[in-house]
């Protein structure tokens, strides 16, 4: 008698592709659902900064804000004093003077990271606070102290205006 072939059953073959495909299925979604986490690109909230002196557009400073938006202007309600040391403005809280302003809108961590550096916020030149804009919340830089007690006062409110920059 000669060699017979052994002949698998097709059902055992099928129930063990049946198993083997379930199960390389599941590592190959696994596998797929890793590479979306990690190349998922993140959902990162806009953050906006009101600026009303050297950063305003057609401004010296105003290239700190290049990897941000402007997104529109607006006058403040009359709740700031606003000065001049003569290179740059800062504001007061606590005044009556309304300050015309620029929104910019950004999501690299690095506007800001670099405007805290330009305001000198570790010097103390400058605090972080905020205001409510047309546009929403957002980022404002505000003197506590005078620079000088003979610093004039821009009455006006307006920066560009007081420098005679072309808008």
């Amino acid at each position: 008698m000669g060699k017979q072939k052994r002949k698998k059953s097709g059902k055992c073959k099928s129930k063990c592709l049946s198993k083997t495909g379930k199960k390389a299925r599941k590592a190959k979604k696994n596998r797929l659902k890793k590479i979306q986490q990690n190349n998922m690109v993140k959902q990162i909230k806009p953050k906006r900064v009101a600026v009303y002196g050297t950063l305003l557009s057609n401004c010296h400073n105003n290239g700190w804000l290049r990897k941000a938006k402007l997104i529109g202007e607006f006058w403040t309600e009359p709740l700031f004093d606003m000065f001049s040391i003569g290179t740059f403005p800062y504001i007061m809280e606590n005044g009556n003077t309304s300050v015309k302003m620029e929104v910019y809108e950004y999501t690299d961590e690095d506007v800001e990271i670099g405007l805290d550096e330009l305001e000198g916020v570790n010097r103390g030149l400058y605090q972080k606070g905020s205001i409510m804009t047309p546009h929403g919340k957002a980022l404002l830089y505000i003197s506590k102290k005078t620079f000088n007690d003979n610093d004039p006062r821009i009455i006006s409110g307006d920066w560009k205006d007081f420098k005679k920059i072309p808008a």
